[in-house]
């Protein structure tokens, strides 16, 4: 193996710091610039009588030896080499080196100093070494051709009309996602026939998803490169295939246009209604940092930049120079590539991105329910509509809740009392009185009108609590993270799953979009997949229970290409990506209280409840034998005394999971049900599994349970919300037929649910208006425009304030001015800090980023690595030694230093002070001075 490696690197003057040790010394050896010559090679091969079998390749030159040689001159038979294995072990060849004059100490260290030995310290163990062979890290080609690419200045024009004027930059948007739909269109048209609107409210998905999947594939097989000449190719290609498929379908597609008008009418007024609003939203807090309540902005935006900039797939990590991103990146290259087709200014493209995932996914909603709907279409309507809002526009109790809590704090505990919920009524009133007469102000921050409906349920003492999201705290907070963008293609997933379940022989090409859809949300946010993927072939088979003529073969072959389309069409990344996170366990600390569950969920449990009720009652009734109805009922009483005895056990949520999950169980499977409402059931059925299962297991390795609830119940939310919406709809036809005190009743009930619900997103957008770290900021749609008036004061530095201003001249000054993408050294901070914020607003690659988030995606690997970097850096600061200083900014390869108002705070003057003494010895030069802002580019 070495004699191979040997001759693959031979033309390579120097290694790569990654490369072993070993390379370089056989090398110097061999070629004796080590200073050792060959004495002797003893060379025995394989014989028989006079033949002699050479079975050994020599690779490369060696010098002959000086003193002795020993092989045998009999007739030898040339023979291709032997495998290893036996010409190693069974007859090696050995080499016997001596020491000359010319060997030293200098040149030795000088040879064998080339390489880097930091990783030594860190060794893998076998199964690490196993599961990372490249330490998930470029070889030199690729990482050359990376920090070559990526010029930001050629990607985005700073002085294009789109970007001098954002609202311009808004109707582009709308009129390229349009087009994009309008081009795939045709393609759904022909695959999906038994949908009610044909899947139009995914066309627009389906057209980005497959412009950016071509592109992504062609950078990711080294066919083409990631830029904006490739998008156009694979956009217009869209274009081509879509008009070819229309131009064959065109009597079927002009009948659709002209019968469904009204229909694309309302879905182009739903997507445009929704994307206008949140672009309102957003431009009341478009900054993409903030302190304390920012979120994640930061690692969204710098992997976004650095998708966007990368040239082949998978991406460079932004905040692990000479690494990939193992992570599933693969939103970001959906919405990045139409933030690199349109050209806009990334720092506005990010605040127009987060609306339009809001309007797909509201359309998307609306399109799953309004064709999942069974009756007519109004009701259609109706439940379509109620979709849309339970998913983007309302939130669950949590607002209701928090001011009930502030208002009983606010009354006091009067007394004690053993009638339950007594005391704390009275508590409530009391504090309603103090607010409304006496106009006390309720005990409350301003983030928690946002915050507190998604920690509402609670823990035990020094527990981190789960986080029980949903979509429309989701898209108010703003963090652009994977779970956002993967909600149009879960409800694209859902309404794949609706024509699945309605059409008894579902087209191939149906199969094929599948695979592309379901398939990109492993790669996009991995939770999702599983889940979604099994609601499809569930569909599958409930569309083939309604067929006369069941092809349970078809549906077998349909299945297995579906499952292996998944995964074959994303290949690429399953290539790279290391999964760190594969194995569960049982959660044993604090569960949900059953009523904080219907705090949660009770707006969309409502509707279903009364359906589900409706639904049950004619299959309780007795049947002439009575036999079915006794089984049934006695089932019922079995899965209560389960749900009770669960209870005891602290898993207060089976008392409503269980008796729900079971009647949907039996509406299922009940003989004589049609296919939508099998579907129906087993949607709600698949939430109410997925509420129990995070009270019982954990992913192994999680914070607590949060991102395990958290996850989960993101799915939870959109599959109530989705059977929610239709149960509504389905509510609004039969209701005529109730008594009308029951009716009003009813409405008046659920009114009031939505009424809670509808009370996020106002309390929500006013805080968050609020809460922004300059008051004073514009309302703008550009995420960086807050750095020019802000100033941020960080824990560790004892009140220091820090003006942002020049960092945002310094970092505009880096887009518009360096070529490439090559790496940068700046300060380093605790996660969610000012620092780092270079790497975040330009995508450069920096030597380290945030600890946790780079640990998180080398969990196999040794967590020095990591903490080894930022000792690095931050001794790079705070070193008076130029030398050593030199040496670490070549050992990383770093082409730029970055030393602002954030880094004289944080480190030795002392240590800073150098940089200006290496620019005067020329190893430094100063490329940058402004505002506080010194950028060094090293020589």
């Amino acid at each position: 193996d070495v004699y191979k490696r040997q001759r693959l690197y031979a033309s390579i003057p120097r290694l790569p710091a990654r490369y072993p040790l070993t390379i370089e010394y056989y090398r110097a050896l061999f070629s004796g610039a080590l200073g050792f010559e060959l004495v002797a090679d003893f060379t025995s091969y394989p014989a028989l009588g006079p033949f002699q079998f050479p079975d050994q390749e020599t690779p490369f030159p060696l010098m002959k030896p000086t003193e002795y040689t020993y092989q045998t001159q009999p007739i030898q038979v040339k023979l291709p080499p032997a495998e290893e294995a036996f010409s190693v072990y069974d007859h090696p060849r050995v080499l016997i080196f001596r020491k000359t004059e010319r060997y030293s100490r200098q040149l030795a260290e000088e040879i064998l100093g080339q390489v880097d030995l930091s990783h030594v310290a860190y060794g893998l163990n076998p199964r690490q070494a196993a599961a990372t062979p490249e330490r998930l890290e470029f070889d030199p080609w690729t990482w050359a051709e990376q920090r070559a690419g990526g010029t930001w200045s050629e990607m985005f024009n700073r002085e294009s009309i789109f970007n001098r004027h954002p609202g311009l930059a808004v109707v582009l948007w709308w009129f390229v996602v349009a087009v994009m739909g309008w081009g795939a269109f045709p393609i759904l048209l022909a695959a999906l026939p038994r949908l009610r609107d044909r899947g139009y409210g995914m066309a627009r998905l389906l057209g980005l998803l497959i412009v950016s999947y071509l592109t992504w594939m062609a950078a990711s097989t080294r066919v083409l490169p990631n830029t904006r000449g490739t998008i156009v190719r694979m956009f217009i290609l869209l274009m081509l295939v879509g008009a070819g498929v229309g131009y064959l379908r065109r009597r079927e597609l002009m009948r659709f246009l002209r019968c469904q008008r009204w229909l694309i009418l309302l879905t182009e007024g739903l997507f445009a209604a929704l994307f206008v609003f949140w672009i309102g939203v957003r431009m009341l807090h478009p900054d993409l940092w903030h302190t304390p309540m920012g979120g994640e902005k930061p690692m969204d935006f710098a992997y976004l930049n650095a998708v966007m900039k990368s040239t082949w797939f998978p991406p460079y990590n932004p905040w692990f120079s000479g690494s990939y991103i193992n992570y599933y990146y693969y939103g970001f290259v959906i919405v990045g590539t139409l933030i690199k087709l349109t050209g806009t200014l990334p720092e506005i493209a990010y605040n127009l991105t987060v609306p339009l995932l809001f309007a797909l996914t509201g359309v998307g909603a609306f399109s799953v329910a309004y064709n999942l709907y069974g009756g007519h279409r109004r009701g259609a309507l109706v439940a379509g509509l109620a979709a849309l809002a339970f998913t983007v526009l309302l939130g669950n109790l949590g607002v209701v809740h928090l001011v009930r809590n502030a208002l009983i704090g606010l009354g006091g505990s009067p007394f004690t009392t053993t009638i339950p919920v007594f005391a704390d009524t009275v508590a409530l009133i009391r504090g309603a009185w103090e607010v409304l007469v006496h106009g006390a102000d309720l005990p409350l921050r301003i983030e928690s009108w946002y915050w507190h409906p998604t920690r509402i349920i609670p823990t035990w003492p020094g527990e981190v609590g789960p986080i029980n999201e949903f979509p429309a705290f989701t898209f108010l907070y703003g963090d652009l993270h994977a779970h956002m963008i993967a909600f149009p293609l879960t409800l694209f997933a859902l309404a794949l799953a609706v024509y699945w379940a309605r059409d008894r022989r579902p087209h191939w090409a149906s199969i094929v979009i599948g695979g592309l859809v379901i398939g990109a949300l492993w790669p996009t946010n991995t939770w999702d997949y599983p889940t979604y993927l099994l609601l499809a072939l569930a569909a599958l088979v409930i569309g083939n229970l309604a067929a006369r003529d069941r092809g349970w073969d078809r549906v077998m072959l349909q299945a297995l290409v579906l499952v292996a389309l998944s995964r074959l069409l994303y290949g690429p990344y399953f290539r790279h990506y290391l999964a760190g996170y594969t194995a569960i366990e049982r959660w044993r600390g604090s569960h949900t209280p059953f009523n904080i569950y219907l705090w949660m969920h009770g707006i969309l449990l409502f509707p279903l409840l009364t359906r589900m009720l409706a639904e049950s009652r004619p299959l309780l009734r007795k049947t002439p034998h009575g036999a079915l109805n006794s089984t049934l009922i006695g089932g019922l009483v079995f899965v209560g005394v389960i749900a009770l005895v669960a209870a005891l056990l602290d898993y207060q949520v089976a008392l409503i999971t269980l008796p729900v999950g079971a009647c949907a169980a039996c509406l299922l499977f009940w003989p004589g049900t049609d296919a939508t409402r099998r579907l129906l059931w087993l949607t709600v059925g698949t939430a109410m599994a997925l509420s129990l299962a995070v009270e019982v297991i954990v992913l192994k390795g999680d914070i607590g349970r949060m991102n395990t609830v958290f996850k989960f119940y993101l799915q939870v939310w959109i599959l109530l919300a989705v059977a929610a919406g239709v149960c509504l709809g389905w509510v609004y036809e039969r209701a005529r037929r109730w008594q009308w005190e029951w009716r009003r009743l009813w409405w008046i009930g659920m009114g009031l649910l939505a009424f809670g619900g509808a009370l996020f997103l106002p309390c929500g957008i006013r805080a968050r208006a609020v809460d922004r770290l300059p008051r004073e900021a514009p309302i703008t749609l550009d995420g960086m425009a807050f750095m020019r008036t802000s100033k941020v004061i960080d824990g560790a530095l004892e009140g220091r304030e820090i003006e942002l201003a020049g960092d945002y001249y310094a970092i505009r000054w880096m887009q518009d001015h360096i070529k490439g993408s090559p790496v940068i050294m700046e300060g380093l901070a605790g996660e969610y800090h000012w620092g780092n914020r270079v790497s975040v607003y330009t995508g450069l690659p920096a030597v380290i980023g945030w600890s946790w988030h780079q640990r998180q995606q080398r969990i196999m690997l040794p967590d020095p690595l990591v903490e080894k970097r930022r000792g690095d850096v931050n001794t790079c600061y705070n070193t008076g030694d130029v030398a050593y200083a030199m040496k670490i900014l070549k050992d990383y390869g770093i082409s730029y230093v970055y030393i602002g108002e954030y880094e004289r705070a944080f480190y030795d003057p002392a240590g800073l002070e150098k940089f200006d003494r290496m620019a005067e010895q020329g190893m430094l030069e100063v490329v940058y001075d402004n505002l506080g802002v010194r950028i060094y580019k090293v020589q």
